[in-house]
């Protein structure tokens, strides 16, 4: 499959057999990684041959001590206080700059000029946030969204959000042991889809923040569905 760096809408993008395709996969990275990051993952997961999958860039540069990563959204010194009273319960809080990022994605998703219904959406950790930013708040509904490892955010609007995307069928996975994002509140996002009459596979594994063997066979069956 032919691969190429180039921009899409104002991201950089690397770009895997974007020529002969009838569907995309847009796979959305983690808090101060890179678009190098899950672009692995196409190797690996099983999918139909005539995809193409899209990994950006995020659009923030972060010094992140000693290296450069990239962020979809700052992480603030509010939301570190947050984290000291009341863990890594991120619920209630919309992020600074989510709405910026909403936006980069969807430019992205506007560019391509291909069916939304033919698009899988999704990202891991702070990817998978977005991801599930963009999809509910979307008119219509795309072909999947894959949560892998991420949490819920911005509460009150999700729930009002996702009634409206009752016959969406979404992937989530989530480690028991993550120590950045808990699992308890992986399953507190799971519990919103499903109140909203979504249906999903929510995929548990015994595991920290991460991407393991089972999730991408999973993911790919999932993608194949």
């Amino acid at each position: 499959m032919k691969t190429k760096e180039h921009k899409l809408a104002s991201l950089n993008v690397i770009d895997v057999n974007f020529e002969n395709f009838d569907e995309i996969i847009i796979l959305l990275h983690g808090f101060g990684a890179n678009k190098e990051d899950l672009f692995p993952l196409h190797e690996f997961i099983p999918s139909r041959k005539n995809t193409r999958w899209i990994f950006p860039d995020a659009h923030l540069e972060m010094d992140l001590g000693g290296f450069i990563g990239r962020a979809w959204f700052p992480i603030l010194s509010s939301h570190l206080e947050h984290m000291q009273k009341f863990g890594n319960d991120f619920s209630y809080i919309k992020p600074d700059g989510l709405d910026i990022a909403n936006q980069k994605i969807n430019e992205l998703i506007d560019q391509l000029n291909f069916p939304y219904s033919k698009i899988t959406i999704g990202g891991f950790s702070q990817g998978a946030m977005l991801s599930t930013d963009v999809v509910l708040k979307r008119e219509d509904l795309p072909n999947g969204l894959a949560i892998l490892s991420g949490t819920l955010i911005n509460q009150t609007e999700w729930s009002a959000l996702a009634e409206k995307k009752s016959k969406l069928q979404f992937f989530q996975t989530h480690g028991t042991m993550d120590s950045v994002l808990p699992f308890s509140q992986a399953k507190k996002l799971e519990g919103l889809l499903r109140e909203a009459k979504l249906t999903g596979e929510f995929v548990e594994f015994q595991g920290g923040h991460e991407i393991p063997d089972k999730v991408i066979k999973r993911f790919g069956a999932y993608l194949k569905r």
